[in-house]
């Protein structure tokens, strides 16, 4: 084949030096055999050799059907070669078609290598030639890849400029899909925060309005889902409510299957409502729809729900979800980002933290698992955490500072990813004692839009600025975050339910007797109507009888004069005469039947309505009873609604006392809190600490109180748990002691329940100081059974700790033990200390 090629050229070549003029064969074999080369790529310098002779060649002859195929095989194997500068060269000698095609190839590539000017020059170049073309559509295209440029080069008003021109040329053509196309694309480039016109939501206004004009109705849900989410980013959370319920209707009603985007979307924003069944209702929806439509993803099918339980305070729900994940997990899903976080919580909820930091850190650092910045900010975070809890600071810092630059600022407008990595950064800088930097990042963290911070994260992050605030002395600025936080906190708790049967109800009943009265009154027309006809029967009847006894007569006249002038014989009259008689006797008789029958009809009619309008007399005399009833059972409603109204307001006073009694113990913890920031002797901040904690205790049972249906009564169940979610929260906790429970459902008043928590404080606390010491493995349990003697119950704490040999006697020696046995006192019982084993402290007292 080189050997063909080269005597190719030396004979092209030896024609020339000769002074001989190729012929068009020549060159048509030169372009032929070029062809045959461009597909193999061991052969392309060939091929280029081959194909410049020939440009060369039809230059001389000035052959335009060589030049313009010698010219498109240069183009061609420019393209393999990814040659932009000999595409570029040959453009002029190319038609106009193909050399716009190719123009719009170049942009895309100048664009991939970042080499935007000389993209915006060939774009700029490309709407020129097609406007010299007179081709307005084709400049219309080149308006796009303009616009392209500048979204590269980061200016967004010129951009947005671009697609406003390519959407008004669609409009005057009466093309509305193409404008609908035009405005979808710009929807995709455009961001909430941008402030130039037209703004995201206007964009979006504009798909929405031609997708359901040109009846696509599926798109127009999409797009009012993504109304939605713009409302939530800046808080407008009842519009994005009425949007995503509109477009779930929608798929429905079209029967699309996947719907799940919708239904989690809807899930969020209830989250954000703090409407927890509405919430946990949306995300199982979703994780239905999509195992409907053949999901696979076990972290897509489980992540909302496992958020649901995280921001809404159930840890256990949250974890038993983590475990179905794995049940549900296949090959691909063991190396996916979101699985392997999650699996690291579980193993540090069940192994630890260091067993934890040992499954996550090799994995972070696989380039083919973690593959994005975006992929790697919240493993990094968990890293961090871990350090933080391994009370490693400064390692946690790094992990933290690095999550931060691993953010990416194009989407810092919307994104979620901020609210974690800046919460952590002045976590760490509080734990440091650097509060200035740690404000620094708080301030960043409010400056967030409001759709970017999670529900749960709000009270943690005003929680923080009040404790910032207050060690740096700003008493007045952390009071307002206590406030703030203690507000946030609760309104995620507090969830309403009503109803109104009894209109419901009354509604049914008044609709059921107006039936009632309608078909009675259709009764007696009908029956009204049947006696009249029969009366006008009877007169038939009555009137034909009379005329055939009229008949008769004039027939017995008409034979008698017969039989007198034909000269009968008196027999034969008096024959005729007899048999007429007859005649009209069963005449007569026939008559009086029919009026015997008449009467009849018109007596039975004359009772029928007699007795109707007794009826009616007593249907009336009943609707008299039932109003008058209905005035007594208005009387005692409106009385029992009054007695009701007071009953509900003594029940609100009696909340508000526990709400106010509740948040004056709080402004008393954060006083200690505050005090203990200037104290430096360790004992007087342990005291003051102790003080916290029971204050807390009395606070919690205040908070049950305002928080129940019943204010009179305390779940010791649910009370018990949050109280030991607290004490691991207010006291350093070592990480391998266990809290183990067993409590019977049982609700008391807070006359008892008001004890029990503060010996649980006392005897807790007493058991995480001192009975593990040299930071070593154990368990507490906490139990309140009922016993078999009827009426009492027993409170134990016990450890497995090194227990105290004087335990029996102890009773007298602390402040703590003192308060521990007045308690129980209290509750009727006797306080009993065993150390045998570890420490068991024990109440039975006498209950109602």
């Amino acid at each position: 084949m080189k050997l063909f090629i080269f005597v190719c050229l030396f004979c092209c070549l030896h024609g020339l030096v000769k002074g001989q003029t190729p012929d068009t064969t020549t060159i048509t074999q030169l372009l032929t055999q070029a062809e045959r080369l461009l597909p193999k790529p061991a052969e392309s310098r060939a091929a280029r050799a081959l194909l410049e002779q020939a440009m060369l060649l039809s230059r001389q002859q000035q052959y335009k059907p060589g030049i313009e195929r010698a010219s498109e095989l240069q183009v061609q194997l420019a393209l393999k070669l990814s040659d932009d500068a000999a595409i570029i060269r040959n453009l002029p000698a190319l038609p106009y078609s193909r050399r716009n095609e190719l123009m719009r190839i170049l942009v895309f590539r100048l664009l991939d290598r970042r080499q935007v000017d000389s993209a915006m020059h060939l774009s700029r170049r490309l709407k020129e030639e097609a406007i010299a073309q007179q081709q307005p559509f084709l400049a219309n295209d080149a308006e796009y890849y303009i616009a392209r440029c500048h979204q590269t080069k980061g200016e967004l008003r010129l951009m947005k400029d671009c697609y406003v021109k390519m959407a008004a040329f669609h409009r005057n053509n009466k093309d509305e899909a193409s404008e609908l196309i035009t405005w979808t694309v710009l929807n995709s480039w455009t961001s909430e925060n941008d402030t130039s016109q037209p703004l995201k939501l206007n964009v979006q206004e504009k798909v929405a309005e031609l997708s359901k004009r040109l009846g696509k109705m599926k798109e127009y849900a999409l797009i009012l889902s993504d109304i939605a989410q713009s409302h939530l980013l800046f808080g407008r959370v009842h519009e994005a409510e009425k949007n995503l319920l509109e477009a779930a209707a929608m798929l429905e009603k079209m029967g699309v299957k996947e719907r799940y985007n919708i239904y989690e979307s809807l899930a969020r924003l209830y989250v954000r409502k703090a409407h927890v069944e509405k919430a946990l209702l949306y995300a199982r929806l979703g994780q239905h729809n999509r195992r409907q439509a053949g999901s696979v993803d076990s972290v897509a099918l489980h992540a909302l729900t496992s958020e649901v339980y995280t921001t809404f305070g159930m840890p256990d729900r949250y974890f038993a979800e983590q475990v179905q994940m794995l049940a549900d997990r296949d090959a691909y899903t063991e190396r996916h980002p979101g699985y392997i976080e999650r699996f690291a919580r579980l193993i540090e909820y069940q192994q630890g933290t260091r067993t934890a930091l040992t499954y996550l850190e090799p994995r972070l650092k696989d380039a083919t698992i973690f593959r994005t910045n975006r992929q790697q900010i919240f493993p990094t975070m968990m890293l961090g955490d871990m350090h933080l809890r391994l009370k490693d600071t400064l390692a946690a810092m790094q992990y933290f500072r690095k999550a931060v630059t691993l953010l990416d600022p194009a989407y810092s407008d919307r994104d979620d990813m901020p609210q974690y990595a800046y919460f952590r950064m002045a976590s760490g800088y509080y734990i440091q004692k650097k509060y200035d930097s740690s404000l620094i990042y708080l301030q960043k963290m409010q400056e967030l839009n409001d759709g970017q911070i999670h529900l749960y994260h709000k009270p943690q992050m005003f929680d923080l600025l009040m404790k910032v605030n207050s060690a740096m002395g700003r008493y007045q600025a952390a009071l307002r975050h206590a406030g703030r936080h203690q507000q946030l906190r609760d309104s995620i708790y507090n969830v309403q339910r009503w109803a109104q049967l009894e209109e419901i109800e009354t509604k049914y009943e008044t609709e059921k007797k107006d039936q009632q009265l309608k078909q009675q009154a259709r009764e007696v027309a009908w029956l009204t109507q049947q006696t009249a006809l029969r009366d006008a029967l009877m007169k038939q009847k009555e009137f034909a009888a009379l005329q055939s006894e009229i008949l008769i007569k004039k027939d017995m006249l008409q034979a008698q004069q017969e039989a007198r002038m034909r000269g009968d014989s008196l027999k034969n009259k008096e024959e005729r005469i007899r048999t007429m008689s007859k005649e009209a006797m069963f005449h007569q008789t026939l008559l009086r039947q029919t009026r015997a029958t008449r009467n009849a009809v018109i007596t039975g009619a004359a009772l029928l309505l007699v007795s109707l309008l007794l009826v009616y007399n007593r249907y009336r005399l009943k609707q008299r009873t039932n109003r008058e009833l209905q005035q007594q059972r208005d009387v005692i409603s409106v009385n029992n609604t009054e007695l009701s109204k007071l009953v509900k307001e003594k029940e609100w006073l009696l909340k508000e006392v526990h709400h106010r009694v509740k948040n004056n113990l709080q402004v008393v913890m954060s006083l200690l809190n505050i005090q203990s920031h200037y104290l430096e002797d360790d004992r007087a901040i342990s005291a003051i600490r102790d003080s916290q904690r029971r204050v807390n205790a009395i606070s919690l049972i205040h908070k049950k109180l305002y928080q129940s249906d019943n204010p009179a009564v305390v779940n010791i169940g649910i009370y018990i748990q949050e109280l030991l979610e607290h004490l691991r929260e207010y006291t350093d906790m070592q990480q391998g002691i266990l809290l183990k429970t067993d409590i019977a459902p049982v609700s008391l008043d807070i006359a008892r329940a008001l004890p029990i928590g503060l010996l649980l404080n006392e005897s807790i606390t007493n058991a995480m100081k001192y009975a593990f010491p040299d930071n070593t493995a154990g368990e507490i349990l906490i139990s309140l059974q009922k016993n078999k003697e009827a009426g009492s119950l027993t409170l134990l704490v016990a450890d497995n700790g090194v227990g105290c040999p004087d335990a029996p006697g102890a009773a007298g020696k602390s402040l703590g033990m003192s308060l521990m046995d007045a308690l129980a006192q209290d509750l009727g019982g006797e306080l009993v200390v065993e150390s045998d084993g570890g420490m068991r402290v024990s109440v039975t007292f006498p209950v109602e």
